[in-house]
């Protein structure tokens, strides 16, 4: 395992990581991991105790069980890549974050894998003056009894078109909880909940196997 720490600049760039139970784990700001390759490892890349300045793009994930965690507080583009080219995927194939507050006004761009909240009781919290915005074609999945919340004063944009969904909802963007099955259950998820806005404030967004 790599560990990525310390108070100065980092970058990881153009580097292949391989059959590793963790690969590399970011405790550190101002990190850039960049043209990489993570490849069958227990967990390609561990960013959830990333700090400031993280930066993640243009890498390439395939053969992992678990290719990417993520923290709440930075944002994910379109660039990374979640197979060898061709059928190699990975076993949970998702970009897959442990619950919580998100900490900064970011960007979730990925349309290749949903970002997951695969924990039982799994929540996003969208808190005050903060804004998640989702790029055209986001897919957001959720454990049993999980969801997301939008506080007052926070804010959800770009949700026409993107979709919300079970962790169990393989027909989304693929198997994201590596249990093989391909469909949710009705309601198996809690749903949205805003205090920030009317009823109407979601739409054009699809919602499947939800409660709410």
């Amino acid at each position: 395992m790599a560990i990525i720490s310390g108070t100065r600049s980092s970058q990881l760039k153009y580097c292949q990581v391989r059959y590793c139970t963790q690969g590399v784990l970011v405790a550190a700001n101002s990190v850039t991991v960049q043209n990489d390759t993570f490849t069958n490892n227990t967990i390609g890349l561990d960013a959830r105790s990333a700090g400031t300045g993280f930066a993640v793009a243009s890498n390439t994930f395939y053969g992992n069980t678990h290719p990417f965690y993520a923290g709440l507080d930075f944002s994910i583009d379109d660039s990374n890549t979640f197979n060898n080219g061709g059928s190699i995927k990975n076993t949970f194939q998702a970009i897959e974050f442990n619950s919580g507050y998100i900490g900064a006004s970011i960007t979730w761009g990925c349309t290749t894998v949903a970002f997951a909240a695969s924990d039982t009781g799994g929540w996003f919290n969208i808190p005050n003056v903060t804004t998640l915005t989702l790029g055209a074609g986001a897919v957001l999945k959720f454990g049993d009894g999980g969801g997301l919340t939008i506080a007052v004063g926070g804010t959800l944009t770009g949700f026409s078109g993107a979709s919300f969904t079970s962790i169990r909802d393989d027909l989304l963007l693929g198997d994201s909880n590596g249990d093989g099955l391909s469909s949710g259950t009705p309601g198996v998820w809690d749903g949205i909940w805003s205090a920030a806005a009317p009823a109407h404030y979601l739409s054009g967004a699809n919602m499947y196997y939800n409660q709410n």
